[in-house]
């Protein structure tokens, strides 16, 4: 990922934080277009926050050989209402692992952005073509790092284009009783 394009968040709690942040981000970011597309093989840390921040979440079903149908993603994001794709980068059951490059070029040709779950893959496999993604989150437990941190590495553009989804201190520059103005470095 190229640092000058994206961003570098440690958050708590393994990817499930991570993903928890991307999901408020996403989902806010496109509230006029409030379908969410995900796979059936998702891991409940990748199903759940869209599930609760997205006005909609469609399931697209897996073919006999275990992987995602394509076909039905194709179709879905054609309708214009999918504001992004959540989608496992390696199944924590089969192991497959989706096309993901072809599911980022899939979702950006409708305007959907691909927010990619890593957690299962990112120590044991390159990631191919990792510029086309969106939004992608790991956990640092599953990379021998101490303790539990989730990462989640979004493109600058996307999230500085929404406001934060967690305020307190150090984010303000000015706090007064009428309202707040937030730091630009924040």
């Amino acid at each position: 990922f190229p640092p000058d394009a994206y961003h570098c968040i440690f958050l708590g709690s393994g990817a499930t934080a991570a993903l928890n942040r991307a999901a408020i981000l996403l989902s806010r970011l496109h509230r006029e277009r409030p379908r969410t597309v995900l796979s059936l093989m998702e891991h409940h840390a990748n199903d759940l926050p869209h599930r609760a921040t997205s006005q909609s979440v469609l399931h697209v079903p897996l073919t006999p050989d275990g992987g995602v149908d394509l076909n039905v993603l194709a179709r879905e994001l054609a309708r214009g209402d999918v504001g992004y794709v959540a989608m496992t980068a390696c199944s924590n059951v089969t192991g497959w692992l989706p096309p993901i490059a072809d599911i980022a070029a899939m979702a950006h040709h409708h305007g959907a952005h691909l927010l990619v779950d890593g957690a299962q893959m990112a120590v044991h496999h390159q990631l191919a073509a990792p510029h086309t993604i969106d939004a992608f989150v790991f956990c640092g437990h599953k990379a021998y790092a101490p303790g539990t941190p989730g990462v989640l590495i979004v493109r600058k553009a996307l999230h500085d284009a929404v406001a934060p989804s967690e305020l307190g201190g150090g984010i303000v520059h000015r706090v007064s009783q009428h309202g707040f103005e937030l730091a630009l470095d924040a």
